[in-house]
């Protein structure tokens, strides 16, 4: 295509006559500036963030077509005054198209005869009652077009009423919102009597703030509507000082009252940014040149549950799990919760008040008393006796050499001089106590990773409950999405029906997410031996978090394959010297060949002992009593044993120790392997998953950047239905890989810790600094060889 300074004189001179017209037609970018007068009821001290949004929407809209300018027209707060606003933008001679953003100027302009001027009205209630003309699908008043989404007072009752069971209802509203509208006030009166529910409506004036002292005694449950002339800091103080009387509480306007503390509202945030479009979209259609009687006014509102689960809590409501199923829940962990735990943590908890590392401490106490038994069978033994005999009177007893009756009483002395048995059981209850520390440590060892790794677990499953409530945000628009597309004819109600067969699917792995999150804190409390249902939060860990050096100093240090194997190489070395299952087996192969001697030495060697005993005779009696009476003996003797034969007993005991000193060495070699092994296995894994970090991410950053663009192509009818949902698909498996991802890697690192028998993170200062710098100078010196 030519340039213009390539074009002929008159040629150019043509086009810039054309131009010069073209950016002259109306609607054109290069129109004088477009006044849109802006209508409120008067000065608020809330909600004025919704006439933001209408205003900042409809500006993103005709950014680059039109130049809008804003002129406001403000009530008073009273009827004359909003009257005389909405007079004022029609009459005024700068305002080029009305947009009325108070609520009540809304309801009191929208039964008006005529306009002077283009006028958007996007608040009505409810066009029907409020007499609001209709023609088809818009107004077909000239320079009129409203938005209204019929929704039956009755249908809040009823959304209210899945959580409180409602028979007195306090409403409390703007009170020149019940003037300008008694048509509706009337209508609610009628809805509720038909649910059964008595409504008390209590004004807010704008002056007098304290609502809640005004309900009467009987109201068990509270509505609360707009109250745009309350100050923030009182509004809070209402929510609060309902929550505190535990009334049920519901909002009118959406569920930004809901995250302050309100119960419940089923009409979310969203609608206010949608119904913005809407209106903008019309406004931008008469801007084109359009008619704005021609124009939309039904505009239907996407209703969903939203439940602040921390005023639940507070005032005792309980929602059934089919509410809770369906609904959005804020606040779901206590709020209040002050207990924090990170990995470290609760790694030391576990090591103090785990239930089966304390067995087994218990086990090894009992070992002490191994060794204390056997050493006692070196030491000497001193044993005291009494006794009293009755004898029959026999020849001895008539000669007088013993008595009848005699009381006596014997001390026993003995000491083993020599005894290869009782030495040898001695040192062999050494050794298996060596053993038995070694299982203590190895189960110390085990109950740490199983508590980290337990931590993890709940780390990753409140992530993966997270994904899955986006997955059900996104399921819910996507229905929404396709129930428009339906209304409007550009789809058939298949594709809602497959839209709600997901949604069903969606909500059920909302379920089972909630299920594991709580099976994972249950898992991680007994584990701590705290009770299950206790409540604290966990803090997410770091790549850094484990290791005794940072991720970049090890990436720089292990920075190619032979560094990457020294270092596993020195891992290896560590975890071999570490190992509380070699040490056991070590102790286990020292105790048995401690056995195989003593039972060679059985054949030759004797048992030695000394003996000695003392004997006195406190009283006699009967016949032959006197001659011995009071007399006392003693003795000493010294006594040899070695067993000559046994049956065999002795050379099957000495080969049936042979193998089992065999069978422990093999163990012993084969457990090295196995050690060996795990960690190169463990490293691998963790090598593996510690890439899957940023992996995972892009994926799931391109996953969900494919899901806009199909859904943006399913809006316009490009994508089918399968389409959409495929790309649902792939972005929920990317976002719930993402979530794994350093879980995942954490978990492997226990994993490699615990092959290695030494967690890094548990260590003092001192110790993680020598083994920081063991490691450094492993790597460096090998791979400068």
């Amino acid at each position: 295509m030519p340039s213009l300074r390539s074009l002929p004189a008159p040629l150019l001179s043509i086009a810039l006559s054309l131009a010069w017209g073209l950016l002259s037609l109306p609607g054109s970018a290069a129109t004088e500036p477009v006044t849109v007068g802006l209508v409120t009821d008067g000065p608020v001290q809330q909600l004025g963030e919704i006439e933001q949004v209408f205003v900042d929407e409809l500006l993103a809209l005709t950014e680059g077509e039109f130049d809008l300018r804003f002129e406001r027209h403000e009530g008073d707060w009273t009827l004359a005054g909003i009257r005389r606003a909405l007079d004022g933008a029609q009459r005024s001679p700068s305002v080029d198209i009305v947009l009325v953003v108070g609520v009540s100027a809304n309801q009191i302009g929208v039964s008006d005869a005529s306009f002077a001027k283009p006028t958007f009205l996007p608040f009505v209630f409810d066009a029907q009652l409020m007499g609001a003309p209709k023609s088809g699908k818009s107004s077909g008043r000239a320079n009129l077009n409203y938005l209204t989404d019929r929704v039956d007072f009755s249908e809040d009752l009823q959304a209210f009423g899945q959580l409180a069971p409602l028979r007195h209802l306090g409403l409390l509203v703007d009170e020149v919102v019940i003037d300008s509208v008694p048509t509706i006030t009337a209508e609610a009166r009628r809805l509720s009597l038909e649910e059964g529910v008595t409504v008390h409506i209590i004004g807010h004036d704008g002056l007098d703030h304290d609502l809640v002292s005004k309900l009467p005694p009987e109201v068990d449950s509270v509505m609360v509507a707009g109250l745009p002339r309350m100050p923030r800091k009182d509004y809070l103080a209402v929510i609060e000082d309902l929550t505190t009387r535990r009334l049920p509480t519901y909002s009118l306007i959406g569920d930004e009252a809901v995250k302050d503390g309100l119960l419940v509202s089923d009409a979310p945030r969203a609608d206010w940014n949608r119904l913005a479009r809407r209106n903008a979209l019309n406004v931008q259609a008469v801007l084109l040149g359009e008619k704005a009687e021609d124009q939309p006014v039904g505009f239907e509102g996407k209703r969903v549950l939203t439940i602040n689960m921390e005023t639940a809590r507070r005032i005792g409501v309980s929602p059934r799990f089919d509410v809770l199923e369906q609904a959005v829940l804020l606040h779901e962990e206590p709020v209040d919760i002050t207990l924090e735990h990170d990995f470290i943590e609760v790694a030391r908890m576990a090591e103090a008040a785990n239930l089966d590392l304390a067995a087994a401490r218990l086990v090894v106490a009992a070992g002490e008393q191994d060794i204390a038994e056997a050493r006692a069978n070196l030491r000497p033994q001193l044993d005291l006796g009494l006794s009293r005999s009755q004898r029959r009177v026999g020849a001895a007893v008539r000669a007088g050499q013993l008595a009848e009756e005699s009381l006596d009483g014997r001390l026993d002395l003995s000491q083993v001089v020599w005894s290869e048995s009782a030495r040898g059981n001695l040192t062999i209850q050494k050794h298996l106590q060596l053993s038995r520390e070694q299982e203590l440590e190895q189960a110390r060892l085990d109950t740490i990773q199983a508590a980290t790794t337990a931590f993890f677990n709940v780390l990753r499953a409140q992530t993966q409950l997270s994904v899955q409530q986006d997955d059900l945000k996104v399921t819910r628009a996507n229905l929404d999405l396709a129930r428009d597309r339906v209304r409007i004819g550009s789809s058939s109600p298949a594709d809602v029906y497959r839209w709600e067969s997901q949604m069903a699917q969606s909500r059920r792995s909302l379920l089972q997410a909630r299920a594991t999150l709580e099976q994972a804190r249950e898992a991680l409390n007994r584990l701590l031996h705290r009770p299950l249902t206790e409540r604290y939060r966990v803090t997410p860990a770091t790549v850094d978090d484990p290791w005794v050096i940072s991720e970049a100093e090890f990436v720089k240090l292990v920075d190619n394959p032979r560094s990457f194997e020294i270092f596993v190489d020195h891992l290896v070395e560590r975890g071999l010297d570490n190992s509380p299952e070699m040490a056991q087996l070590g102790a286990q192969v020292a105790a048995a060949e401690r056995e195989e001697t003593l039972r060679r030495r059985a054949f030759w060697s004797p048992d030695i002992a000394v003996s000695g005993s003392y004997l006195d005779n406190f009283d006699q009696g009967g016949a032959g009593a006197g001659l011995l009476e009071g007399e006392n003996d003693w003795s000493v003797s010294v006594g040899l044993q070695l067993p000559l034969f046994s049956g065999g007993a002795r050379r099957a005991a000495l080969r049936r120790t042979n193998f089992q000193l065999e069978q422990l060495r093999l163990l012993e070699r084969a457990t090295k392997e196995r050690i060996e092994q795990a960690i190169r296995a463990a490293v691998h894994s963790a090598n593996a998953s510690y890439s899957g970090i940023e992996l995972s991410a892009m994926a799931a950053e391109s996953a969900r950047k494919n899901l806009d663009l199909i859904t943006d192509s399913y809006a316009k009818g490009v994508v089918s239905v399968i389409d959409l949902l495929d790309a649902q698909n792939a972005s929920l498996e990317a976002d719930q890989a993402e979530a794994d991802a350093l879980a995942d890697f954490l978990i492997d690192v226990m994993q490699l810790q615990r092959a290695v028998g030494e967690f890094d993170f548990l260590l003092d200062p001192a110790e993680r600094q020598a083994v920081a710098d063991t490691l450094r100078e492993h790597v460096t010196a090998s791979r400068g060889r």
